[in-house]
């Protein structure tokens, strides 16, 4: 039986590293969050680690790391994530991976709330044209076409000192927008995401899962290369492509924020050399935050009306998970490898 090298088994027992943020420097943290269901009375607000919320018109699940926003009724036009991470400076990226299901049309999908010019300075909304189509507002932008069913990385990097928005699309710049920053106001801005926006279909269904939060860092040079999400084993039942509505054309949604969701774990490591085993990999550790809602609730297409958020419970400690999706960290350390390495030459040479 041919033996492996010693090179060799540094490549299989190196741990493998999972490609997070886009761009350099960047310090992940966990801001707390909680739940906004519009209902018939208005703005409902939940905890941010709940699991399940619901009523006559919209339902928010939080199951094996996956967040699901869905609409149903007309009675209510958002079931969203507010992100409490109101900030006035500096550079900060959202990261996480989306799926749209047909026929949800029109619908926002991930917001950067404020700005000089009302209640956003981006929005990424979900179409049902052209299999499922990702737009950018301001601007009609297309980000992505044929996208019912399937998983897709979006990283937003808002730099306000250097006043831009930049969307990557699976790892790669789609647009760079404007930042909004000059005469803002100081109300700053916060981040949410989910599924808000007059339901225009019988149904509309948005999915994330691995979102995470970082700032401080800085962009990539050039367009950021790109990559693919891993794929589910299959797709969601109802990602059956619809028949396209008329009148798709994007108007901005003045939709209230929400925050951060819990990730996956890692896969497990390699096998070493005869008589040796590898280790397994561990996935992320869930975050942790508090419950202040500020910012402004819905006045978009059918919105709640008007720019003041409900205060929310008093014991709504939100836990914004933010865990690290991807391959595994873990693996053999570096000593470990290089005594390996001894021990095989040693080996190969006792038997000269």
């Amino acid at each position: 039986m041919r033996r492996l090298s010693p090179l060799a088994l540094l490549v299989l027992l190196a741990p493998s590293v999972a490609r997070a943020q886009v761009g350099s420097g960047w310090v992940q943290y966990q801001p707390p969050s909680v739940i906004h269901l519009d209902g018939a009375n208005g703005i409902e607000v939940s905890p941010g680690d709940s699991t399940m919320v619901m009523n006559a018109g919209a339902t928010f699940t939080n199951q094996g790391g996956i967040e699901t926003f869905y609409l149903h009724d007309p009675i209510s036009n958002r079931a969203e994530r507010r992100i409490q991470n109101t900030y006035q400076n500096g550079r900060h990226q959202f990261e996480g991976e989306v799926r749209v299901s047909a026929p949800t049309d029109d619908e926002s999908v991930m917001q950067v709330f404020g700005g000089n010019s009302g209640a956003t300075t981006q929005m990424i909304r979900a179409y049902n044209v052209a299999g499922g189509t990702l737009r950018k507002v301001p601007g009609s932008v297309v980000l992505i076409e044929n996208i019912h069913g399937t998983w897709i990385k979006v990283n937003v990097i808002h730099d306000v000192g250097a006043n831009f928005v930049k969307t990557y699309i699976n790892g790669k710049l789609i647009s760079t927008g404007d930042g909004e920053a000059m005469n803002a106001g100081n109300d700053g801005w916060y981040h949410k995401y989910g599924c808000y926006g007059t339901l225009r279909t019988g149904t509309a269904k948005v999915e994330w899962r691995n979102v995470k939060h970082f700032r401080d860092g800085n962009p990539p040079t050039g367009d950021g290369g790109g990559m693919t999400p891993t794929p589910d084993a299959s797709p969601p039942a109802d990602a059956k492509e619809a028949k396209p509505d008329a009148g798709s054309e994007p108007s901005p949604d003045a939709a209230s924020g929400t925050g951060g969701s819990s990730g996956t774990g890692g896969k497990p490591g390699t096998g070493g050399a005869p008589g040796t085993g590898g280790s397994s990999a561990t996935g992320g550790s869930p975050g942790t935050g508090g419950a202040r809602a500020t910012g402004g609730s819905s006045g978009g297409e059918g919105g709640a009306g008007g720019d003041e958020e409900p205060t929310p419970p008093k014991k709504s400690a939100a836990k914004g998970g933010c865990g690290v999706g991807g391959s595994g960290q873990g693996g053999w350390s570096l000593p470990l490898l290089a005594l390996l390495i001894v021990v095989v030459g040693r080996r190969r040479r006792a038997r000269r």
